[in-house]
């Protein structure tokens, strides 16, 4: 471990690790894109939140984020813009 990273920055590299290894090259390109993108945005307290998302499979990733967990809603806005980027390429 770097002790020259501040625990911010080893909380945004392990939530970015989780986000590119997921087991499939679909979910490491979109969860993996999502975080990519939104992760110099978020808060602290996003960015724990975004921790807990990407500790969730694949399937439960996307359930959270499409039927809008009350429990996540601070990421669903960005989440919703990525999707519509994602789809507009």
């Amino acid at each position: 471990m770097n002790s020259n990273l501040s625990p911010m920055d080893l909380l945004k590299k392990e939530i970015l690790y989780k986000s590119l290894h997921r087991g499939s090259k679909e979910c490491d390109l979109v969860i993996g894109g999502f975080v990519r993108e939104s992760l110099e945005t978020f808060s602290h307290e996003n960015l724990l939140l975004l921790r807990d998302l990407v500790d969730l499979d694949d399937v439960q990733f996307f359930r959270v984020l499409e039927t809008q967990d009350p429990e996540f809603t601070r990421l669903l806005e960005p989440y919703r813009l990525y999707r519509q980027k994602l789809s507009s390429s």
